[in-house]
């Protein structure tokens, strides 16, 4: 009783600092059944969303591999765009999860949310273990779930992984047989997995991890892997011991079993619905940028700022998960886009258009801007661990690009 006591008060104490920090604009509560802190600056409505999304992960993610709650609670921050940058000064980073401080930082709602409090429920669950593991496990668990869908009843929603925008890049890599050797991406310690190159590690780790889902072997490998720790922290021994096949054999399996997925649609296609705007990333949907002129925008009424948070009875909070939920609609098709506007939430019917034709061109060429090399960053010990938003490929790359004009 004493210890909850404790544990508690320094809940409350931290809660006091962040609003000390982040002042009245901010909504702060405490959630002790799952034992979380929410600081975040956005409206009630948006609030209870981000409750209800990661209550509903950690439940999740409990019965599915991660029993174990942290003694501690932890703190989930959403600040205004301008708090994050002096949070997190470099650019490119979308969020981190503070390991030691049990501390969660995100600039939007989204797969970036998801991906940084599987970390935390990841090192929940290992706390007491005083385990360290490599950054391929690390990495590819919490990449296992940027792209997941919930089923079942709505009391005990479970949720499901599946492919995901890293695999398109990952399936051209291979083919040009430049991946890591699993081996090698298994013994990467943080400065080289984040240093090399990040995309393919995360990208690489992730879909090791979901093979071993798809294969009905992960939980058996967590479960080995944390058994066999002190033998081998790597996670070799446990993948060989939980397949039954060596390395080699079980890199080769994994890489056909890849090479045959499909990619999310990331793109409409050049005759395939569009809407008309430009779209940036909030804190608690996609902003409208732009609108172009006589656009399915335009005439349904939609205004700069509109901020869109999901599509017909789905809720969506970023461009990874908008992009493939639009190419799954017609040209001439009505879609409903739920908007937040102001202090209002709007149900905008859209009836989509197909893509016009681009402008010819004019002037002269320029350059191809050169590919962005950041990626997802993280730290596997007590740094605070930040995500990034894909890197953009050079135009006309067959490297797929995260479209913001849709």
């Amino acid at each position: 009783a004493k210890k909850d006591y404790y544990i508690r008060h320094s809940a409350e104490t931290g809660l006091a600092k962040l609003k000390e920090r982040f002042g009245d604009k901010y909504l702060y509560e405490i959630d002790d059944a799952d034992k979380l802190i929410f600081a975040a600056e956005t409206d009630h409505a948006t609030l209870e969303v981000l409750k209800k999304e990661l209550i509903n992960q950690a439940r999740s993610q409990r019965e599915m591999l991660f029993p174990h709650i942290s003694a501690q609670y932890i703190a989930v921050i959403l600040p205004s765009k301008a708090d994050y940058k002096k949070l997190v000064p470099r650019k490119g980073v979308e969020g981190f999860y503070n390991r030691v401080n049990h501390i969660l930082v995100a600039d939007g709602l989204g797969f970036v949310t998801v991906h940084e409090f599987t970390h935390a429920m990841h090192f929940a669950d290992i706390e007491q273990l005083e385990e360290d593991p490599p950054s391929w496990i690390i990495e590819g668990l919490a990449v296992l779930f940027e792209h997941t869908e919930w089923r079942g009843p709505a009391d005990k929603p479970v949720l499901m992984p599946l492919d995901n925008f890293r695999l398109y890049n990952l399936q051209i890599v291979a083919k040009r047989k430049g991946l890591f050797p699993l081996e090698k991406l298994f013994n990467q310690k943080q400065p080289e997995f984040v240093g090399l190159n990040p995309m393919l590690s995360y990208a690489e780790s992730g879909s090791v991890i979901y093979y071993l889902y798809d294969k009905g072997l992960l939980r058996k490998f967590y479960d080995t892997y944390k058994q066999t720790y002190t033998q081998d922290r790597i996670g070799i021994l446990a993948l060989e011991k939980v397949t039954g096949v060596k390395l080699p054999e079980f890199e080769k399996n994994w890489r056909a079993w890849m090479l045959a997925r499909t990619p999310p649609t990331m793109y409409t296609g050049k005759n395939g619905p569009y809407i008309g705007v430009s779209l940036d990333q909030a804190n608690d949907g996609i902003t409208i940028t732009k609108i172009a002129p006589d656009s399915p925008a335009a005439k349904a009424g939609l205004r700069l700022n509109d901020e869109i948070i999901g599509i017909n009875h789905t809720d969506i909070r970023d461009m990874l998960s908008f992009m493939p939920m639009l190419a799954t609609h017609k040209v001439d098709e009505k879609v409903v886009l739920k908007i937040h506007r102001g202090e209002d939430y709007l149900d905008v019917p859209v009836v989509l258009e197909k893509r016009p034709d681009p402008p010819p061109a004019t002037g002269p060429a320029t350059a191809p801007a050169p590919r962005a090399t950041t990626a997802p960053a993280r730290s596997a010990t007590t740094a605070p661990a930040p995500t990034t938003r894909p890197s953009q490929p050079k135009p006309n790359s067959d490297l797929l690009p995260v479209p913001t004009r849709i």
